[in-house]
């Protein structure tokens, strides 16, 4: 059980690690285990909401963290709905079709893409101070 105090009290040796280890590039199955939404302003003041999807990548040892994300960027209606309307949110409609949820005739909620599987496409970005970042640049079915 754990214990704060014992926590706080706690000698340590060593130092800690300042650096992410990110997934390697390459391709993968994996498995969504987290989502969680975020918004920016863009320079113009206009809010620009992104969906931050959490994959756990499947039955490989990697070094550092086995998770990625993927930010998806959501195409909005002036009235703040999702736009379902041609060529808008096309990353999430190959999200969701990716994990057989993209479906005209069936009611989907966002919360249906917790525990699906799917084969995804990690690459590296590079921030300007040279720290190295994963995320997924592509989803695919398995």
């Amino acid at each position: 059980m754990f214990d704060i105090n014992s926590l706080t009290n706690m000698v340590i040796e060593g130092a800690n690690s300042t650096q992410v280890v990110p997934v390697p590039e390459g391709e993968y199955a994996a498995t969504i285990v987290g989502l969680d939404a975020r918004e920016i302003t863009r320079q113009d003041g206009t809010i620009a909401p992104i969906l931050v999807v959490t994959w756990q990548v499947n039955g490989v040892e990697l070094p550092g963290t086995n998770q990625v994300r993927q930010d998806i960027w959501l195409d909005m209606t002036p009235a703040g709905t999702l736009d379902m309307s041609e060529g808008k949110n096309i990353a999430l409609g190959r999200l969701r079709a990716a994990v057989g949820q993209n479906r005209p005739a069936v009611r989907w909620t966002f919360g249906n893409l917790i525990g699906q599987s799917a084969r995804i496409l990690v690459t590296h970005r590079r921030t300007d101070d040279g720290e190295v970042f994963a995320q997924v640049k592509r989803v695919t079915s398995l």
